[in-house]
């Protein structure tokens, strides 16, 4: 209704009807781009990226713990391979690991007491 009137938007097209009219390239605009902090990654064997990323220590050592006991319940895999799936997920987190014994010495005891006791149980379901 208001192109009738002679009040409605062009579009590129017609831009070019228009009698001195200059295109302009729009401005290119380079922010530096920040690296958000996604929380504590934890990572799984075989990869480069996280897994998966937690706010808190809290969460970081729930979720390590939860992948541990999946391995360790696990009815596929032998005691021999659970063993070496636990040890590869400490290896590739150790960086965390390190960070919850050095900064929460309470949850490192839950961290290791879990991790104690899944290897504990390998190992008896070894001999």
């Amino acid at each position: 209704m208001l192109a009738h009137c002679g009040l409605g938007m062009l579009d590129e097209t017609e831009v070019e009807t228009i009698p001195q009219a200059v295109k302009v390239e729009p401005a290119v605009v380079v922010e530096e781009v920040k690296k958000i902090d996604q929380g504590i990654p934890f990572f799984v064997p075989g990869t480069d990226e996280p897994y998966s990323h937690h706010q808190t220590l809290d969460q970081w050592v729930d979720t390590l713990l939860t992948m541990v006991d999946k391995i360790s319940d696990s009815k596929k895999l032998t005691p021999a391979t659970k063993m070496d799936k636990i040890l590869a997920i400490e290896k590739c987190n150790h960086e965390n690991i390190c960070r919850v014994r050095d900064d929460v010495p309470g949850l490192y005891e839950v961290l290791s007491g879990g991790l104690g006791k899944a290897k504990f149980s390998i190992n008896e379901a070894q001999k």
